[in-house]
């Protein structure tokens, strides 16, 4: 757990190798499948960058991400796992919910 307690902003697992695509990746079905497809169709000097947002160092979201990028690691190595941490308190809900749409609730 060490290895995400650090006070920096951003870690990046595997070959850290410079990447034109982003997914947001929370881990699960929806975004490991969205991964997998888009790793499928790429050259393979072609990377994806997979982005997982947290914001507590023991988030279930964290985990599955993991777990997740190693799984499509494992059949082509042309994935980064980029954990974006921020503070909770940091986030000002009114301004997201102005970026985002439809934004009736908070999970647009």
């Amino acid at each position: 757990m060490e290895l995400w307690t650090r006070s920096i902003p951003e870690i990046a697992f595997s070959k850290n190798q410079k990447s034109n695509i982003g997914v947001l990746f929370s881990g699960g079905i929806d975004s490991t499948l969205m991964a997998s497809l888009i790793q499928s169709t790429v050259d393979d000097d072609q990377w994806i960058d997979l982005l997982t947002i947290c914001f507590k160092d023991n988030a279930p979201d964290l985990f599955t991400s993991i777990i997740s990028f190693t799984e499509l690691y494992w059949i082509k190595d042309n994935v980064n796992l980029v954990i974006i941490k921020k503070n909770y308190e940091d986030l000002n809900e009114e301004e997201i919910m102005k970026l985002i749409y439809p934004s009736d609730t908070h999970m647009d």
